[in-house]
């Protein structure tokens, strides 16, 4: 409204002063001549101010004409790199694909027209960024599964928990790229990306034998699907790891700082986890069948659906954690107390093969009873919640 009021302002003053230069050229004639006058003498008097100014007119409405169209010319090049990055960004494979190879036969691509942009969860799979200026960009959940980066600008990019398995990392810059998360495997590089990193490429490759990773660092690393036999990992640092559908057997885990790691459907045959700290940790459907877990911390811990048959739970802390229908089958506990402090036991096993009656009446369980209907003050209420 206030842009539309401006133009018609505009316009009227214009109107105005045409009105006005009328008025003073008839004036000034009157003045000059008196009533009755040549129009060739009139026209000598104005000629050449009439010539001037009506060439000033050619010469701006030209310019004028000439920025409205670069102006129109820049919008729309805006409006197509502004749909480009939108379509790179792209959960559809084939769509991202086209705009990387439109915006790359355009220049955009290795211009900086892409620093900072968003392509959070897009699919790139198999495209081609090859010297692409990604700097700043955020790429996180993105699939960049085969995806070519090399010679692409990757500094201040953030990779957080993007598949970059089998990708082309060769002489990129890297400088503050954020890999926290980010699956490894088979990725191919020219450079190291730094020690951490090269360590989780290293183990993806292939099945891990007989290695030795105590004390090292692996905080936020993707693992997912690793597998290792006969392994240290003493005092390692895994906070927020992933090891989801991991394999490990003979492993030992001792000390080893799991804080917040993801370890669902993982499986570990024969493996040690003496005094490791597995708070906040995600155990669901994980089988530790016969783990030493004497002195460990499992407070907070998400052991739904797990199988811990013959674990060694030795003064292991349970607080706060989820048990629901995890086997405990054969378990060795300091006491029963134990339990007591965990948050919900719905559908576990005990030690001795009997299904948890709610004997501890948790609170998880009686926020989740409540919840679904369940009355846990009768009898019928109980046995149909627990399953006794």
């Amino acid at each position: 409204m206030k842009r539309a009021l401006s133009r018609l302002n505009v316009r009227m003053v214009g109107v105005g002063l045409g009105i006005l230069s009328i008025l003073v050229i008839i004036t000034g004639t009157l003045i000059e001549h008196g009533i009755q006058f040549e129009p060739l003498a009139v026209f000598r008097d104005l000629w050449q101010n009439v010539g001037t100014d009506l060439g000033s007119i050619a010469i701006t409405i030209l310019v004028i004409d000439t920025l409205n169209q670069r102006r129109q010319e820049e919008a729309e090049r805006q409006r197509d790199r502004d749909r480009l990055t939108r379509q790179l960004a792209s959960s559809v494979n084939n769509e991202a694909k086209r705009a990387a190879e439109e915006l790359r036969e355009r220049g955009w691509l290795l211009d900086g027209t892409l620093l900072g942009v968003n392509l959070s969860e897009a699919d790139l799979h198999d495209a081609n960024l090859t010297d692409a200026n990604l700097r700043g960009v955020s790429l996180r959940r993105a699939n960049l599964q085969n995806v070519v980066l090399r010679g692409a600008d990757l500094r201040d990019a953030d990779l957080e928990d993007a598949d970059l398995s089998n990708a082309v990392l060769e002489n990129v810059q890297i400088e503050r790229l954020n890999l926290n998360g980010t699956y490894l495997r088979g990725v191919k590089l020219e450079k190291p990306l730094g020690s951490r990193w090269d360590t989780v490429i290293a183990l993806l490759t292939q099945p891990a034998r007989d290695v030795d990773l105590s004390r090292r660092d692996l905080r936020y690393a993707n693992l997912s699907g690793l597998r290792v036999i006969n392994g240290v990992f003493l005092e390692t640092m895994l906070y927020r790891a992933r090891l989801t559908d991991g394999y490990f057997s003979n492993v030992d885990f001792s000390s080893a700082n799991f804080w917040g790691a993801v370890l669902r459907s993982a499986e570990f045959v024969n493996c040690r986890f003496v005094n490791a700290n597995f708070h906040q940790a995600d155990l669901s459907g994980a089988r530790l069948l016969g783990a030493h877990l004497a002195d460990a911390n499992l407070s907070g811990a998400n052991l739904t659906q797990a199988g811990l048959q013959n674990a060694n739970f030795s003064h292991t802390d349970f607080t706060d954690a989820v048990l629901n229908y995890a086997d405990l089958t054969g378990a060795i506990l300091t006491s029963e107390r134990q339990l007591r402090f965990a948050r919900s036991l719905r559908g576990a096993v005990l030690p001795d093969g009997q299904r948890y009656d709610g004997r501890f009446a948790l609170a998880g369980d009686r926020e989740a009873a409540a919840a679904q209907g369940f009355d846990l003050h009768s009898e019928t209420g109980l046995r149909e919640y627990y399953g006794v």
